[in-house]
C-alpha cells in the first residue's frame, strides 16, 4: 500500500496546479492500482470468492452466485452479472465497478458548478477510495447511487432520486435509514417552503429530534422496523443486523469528533460565507436552497447518530458513513 499512498500524496500535491489533468491520472491510477494490489486475506477474498463462483442460471433472475455471504441479494446479482457478462478476474471487475462509480459522480457533479469534482475525489482518495472500492466494493457502488440521489433531489428530479436511493439501500441496508431520513426531509422542507427561514429551521431541528428520538427508543419501535424491513428485497440481511441497535460492542469511535465536530463547523462556516459572498452550488435559485438544505440535514445526520451512538462505536460508524463521506468529499473542500 505504500506506493498507492505515494501516488495518493502525488495526486494531492499537483490537484493544486492543473485540475483536469489530476483527474485523468486519478481515474488511471486507480484504475491501475485495483487491478494491480493483492488480496488483503479479509473481506477481499470472500467477494472475489463470490465473483469466480457465479454463473448463468436459466431463472429469474439468471445470475447467481455458489458463494454464500453475508451480502444484499441485489449487490450479489450484480457482482454475479459482471463476472458471468464480462469474463474477466476479480481485480478487473473492481477497476470497473470504479469506472462506473466515477462516472455516475462526474454526472452528479456535472450540475452543480460550485462544487469541485476533482477536489471531491482527492478527498476521498486517501481513505474512503480503499475502503469502498478495494476493501468492501459493496459499499461503493451503493455510496454512490446513493449520493446520486442527494443531488438530484438538490435538483427536483424526485423520479429519479427515488430510484436512485432506493437502490443504493438495496444493494448495501446500511443506507437505509439515511435514505429514509433525507427523503423525509426533503418533504419537510418542501412543505415549509413558504414558511419563515426561523420556522423553516425549526421544522429541520424537529425532524432531527424525531430521528433522535426514535434511535433513543429503539426497543420499542423495533417491531415496527422489522415489519418495514420485511417489504425490502433485502429484508433478510437487513433485519439480521438489527442486533447492532440493541447490542453492539462498546467502545469510543475516535473518528466520531469529525462527525460531531469538524464536520458540522466545516458546514456552519460554509452556509455562512456562502451567505456573505452570494455563492451558489447550482444556478437557480430554488435549486441552491433545497441542496443546502439537504447538506445541512446530511451533516447533522451523522453527529446526531455518533452523539446517540457515542459508546456503540461499530454502530455508529455504519449508520453515518454516508454522512462522513459526503461531509469528507463535499463539505471539506468546499
Amino acid at each position: 500500500m505504500f506506493s498507492y499512498y505515494l501516488f495518493v500524496c502525488s495526486i494531492t500535491f499537483f490537484s493544486l496546479f492543473s485540475r483536469r489533468i489530476i483527474v485523468t491520472f486519478l481515474l488511471v491510477g486507480g484504475m491501475a492500482f485495483l487491478v494491480c494490489l493483492p488480496s488483503t486475506g479479509l473481506d477481499y477474498d470472500y467477494y472475489k470468492q463470490a465473483f469466480d463462483n457465479s454463473f448463468f442460471s436459466g431463472a429469474f433472475p439468471w445470475f447467481r452466485t455458489n458463494t454464500v455471504i453475508t451480502a444484499e441479494p441485489l449487490y450479489l446479482w450484480y457482482n454475479s452479472a459482471m463476472a458471468v457478462v464480462f469474463q474477466v478476474d476479480f481485480p478487473w471487475f473492481l477497476a470497473f465497478n470504479f469506472l462506473i462509480c466515477f462516472c455516475m459522480s462526474y454526472f452528479s457533479f456535472s450540475y452543480y458548478k460550485g462544487l469541485s469534482f476533482t477536489l471531491f475525489w482527492v478527498a476521498i482518495l486517501p481513505v474512503i477510495f480503499p475502503t469502498i472500492f478495494y476493501f468492501s466494493p459493496r459499499s461503493s457502488i451503493s455510496f454512490f447511487l446513493v449520493l446520486a440521489g442527494v443531488f438530484l433531489l438538490g435538483r427536483q428530479k424526485v423520479l429519479f432520486a427515488l430510484f436512485s436511493l432506493f437502490l443504493g439501500m438495496l444493494l448495501h441496508s446500511q443506507y437505509i435509514l439515511f435514505s429514509m431520513f433525507i427523503s423525509f426531509s426533503y418533504v419537510v422542507f418542501l412543505s415549509t417552503r413558504k414558511m419563515a427561514a426561523s420556522s423553516q429551521r425549526k421544522a429541520g431541528l424537529l425532524v432531527i429530534v424525531i430521528m433522535a428520538s426514535a434511535l433513543l427508543s429503539i426497543n420499542f419501535v423495533m417491531s415496527f422496523i422489522v415489519s418495514f424491513l420485511g417489504v425490502l428485497p433485502s429484508s433478510d440481511i437487513a433485519v439480521s443486523k438489527l442486533h447492532y441497535l440493541e447490542s453492539s460492542r462498546g467502545g469510543i469511535r475516535i473518528t466520531s469528533i469529525m462527525s460531531i465536530l469538524v464536520y458540522p463547523a466545516c458546514c456552519w462556516m460554509l452556509m455562512r460565507v456562502k451567505k456573505r459572498v452570494g455563492f451558489r452550488f447550482i444556478g437557480d435559485v430554488k435549486h441552491d436552497e433545497i441542496f443546502s438544505y439537504l447538506l445541512v440535514m446530511s451533516v447533522l445526520f451523522g453527529c446526531i447518530i455518533n452523539v446517540v451512538y457515542f459508546g456503540s462505536p461499530h454502530l455508529a460508524g455504519r449508520l453515518s458513513r454516508f454522512s462522513d463521506y459526503f461531509a469528507m468529499g463535499v463539505i471539506v473542500p468546499s
